[in-house]
């Protein structure tokens, strides 16, 4: 309810799969059309042209019972269902051909342009990477880097395995706002010393992912100690918990204070406590199954089982030692080979859109990039800033809605900052 009712604020919807995110949304706009707001000063997005349909629907019949029972200003609400079919409820690719179409005389886009289907743009891509292979080949003896990655991803089959690394890395770098700014800046990383690669963002990101995995084992023995104290619960394994929660709270704290060396010594010397040995005869009020979840011998599945087996995880995860000098030294040395994948990532990416270019085809990424370009522009200082593309409709949505926003996306997230205001 404080959802639907908040007002003059940025909001940020976080739950779990089909806890009803979506219906409160629903519910925030209706409560806002009949407070008296305009459906046409909304931009609604969702992730599936049916998920948008799906929206509408709702909506309507919301508008049509609030008519039907008189409830509030009945003249504005017949007038929102009038615009209901003309409201900008829709997906991102939906929302990006509409700001394009009308806005194409500020980007070098054919009017007459159309999406492609998936087919027809998979070969033309395929084509693309084919061609600029086809280049790079051709003056390979005198170009150590791209025979070292011919060398590193080819077999005997041929280079399909090459073709399609360079496919999925040049769709991955697409979701960014600048793919090529972030794709250099990336291979400009691998030049990296010892001390540096020490307090690395990969470095950074492998703890944060340890740090995940320290929590999912809290998670299994405060799961078993809750079990314990649960009516007939296996009392016998409290105190070993207890040694088990102590020692995975001694590994978070060092994976946190930036002492690898020593998280990585506690890890090697990791020994789960030895629990007491269960006998029915000597415990007959405990409850057999309760004492198999929390630490039956012969279930894998326990949950002193899983907690171990994280442990297990990334010990294997982490070097025996660390040496940040030669991990350094290995990185740089894989340079030149990345240096050479993003120069064919470049030729194809200047081949394909030149192949789009001749047929006036777009794919939804282009979609994307294209409604972006036209949204903002830059400063003196070299800044993004929003354009008078993006001003225009900054005045004309009053609120901006997102369902299943992807924050794994910045191209869109790029899209929307060009779009919203700070209460809307």
């Amino acid at each position: 309810q404080r959802i639907i009712d908040i007002k003059e604020s940025n909001i940020l919807v976080s739950a779990a799969a089909g806890s009803g995110k979506t219906a409160v949304m629903v519910e925030r706009i209706i409560t806002l059309i009949k407070s008296g707001e305009d459906i046409d000063k909304f931009l609604v997005v969702t992730f599936t042209k049916a998920a948008a349909a799906g929206m509408k629907q709702k909506i309507q019949k919301s508008l049509v019972k609030a008519v039907q029972s008189k409830e509030g200003n009945i003249k504005h609400l017949r007038k929102q269902l009038s615009l209901l079919n003309r409201s900008m409820i829709t997906t991102i690719d939906s929302f990006c051909m509409d700001v394009v179409k009308k806005n194409f005389h500020l980007t070098e886009v054919d009017p007459n342009f159309r999406v492609g289907d998936k087919s027809e743009l998979s070969i033309l891509l395929q084509d693309s990477i084919d061609e600029a292979l086809e280049e790079e080949y051709s003056s390979i003896n005198d170009n150590e880097d791209f025979r070292k990655l011919v060398e590193g991803f080819t077999g005997n089959r041929g280079d399909e395995e090459l073709s399609e690394i360079i496919q999925n890395a040049y769709k991955f770098i697409l979701s960014f706002p600048d793919p090529f700014a972030w794709l250099n800046a990336s291979v400009d990383m691998m030049n990296i010393t010892g001390e540096e690669l020490k307090n690395s963002k990969w470095l950074e990101e492998i703890k944060k992912h340890i740090v995940l995995l320290l929590d999912g084992a809290k998670g299994y023995i405060s799961t078993a100690l809750a079990i314990c104290k649960e009516p007939n619960g296996p009392l016998l394994y409290l105190d070993t918990l207890k040694q088990d929660m102590d020692i995975v709270n001694n590994l978070c704290e060092l994976i946190k204070s930036d002492d690898m060396e020593e998280f990585i010594g506690a890890l090697r010397n990791f020994k789960a406590p030895k629990a007491a040995i269960f006998k029915e005869k000597n415990y007959p009020d405990v409850d057999i199954e309760k004492q198999i979840e929390v630490n039956g011998s012969k279930n894998s599945s326990s949950m002193r089982a899983k907690y171990k087996g994280i442990i297990s995880s990334i010990s294997e995860l982490l070097p025996y030692d660390l040496d940040y000098e030669m991990y350094a030294e290995e990185i740089n040395k894989m340079q030149g080979s990345i240096s050479a994948l993003r120069n064919v990532i470049a030729k194809t990416d200047q081949y394909y859109k030149e192949k789009k270019r001749e047929k006036s085809i777009a794919d939804f990424n282009d979609l994307e990039h294209f409604a972006l370009n036209i949204l903002r522009n830059t400063d003196d200082n070299g800044e993004f800033i929003p354009s008078e593309a993006a001003e225009y409709y900054r005045k004309k949505f009053n609120y901006i809605f997102i369902d299943e926003y992807q924050d794994s996306n910045s191209l869109q997230e790029a899209l929307i900052e060009q779009l919203k205001r700070e209460n809307n």
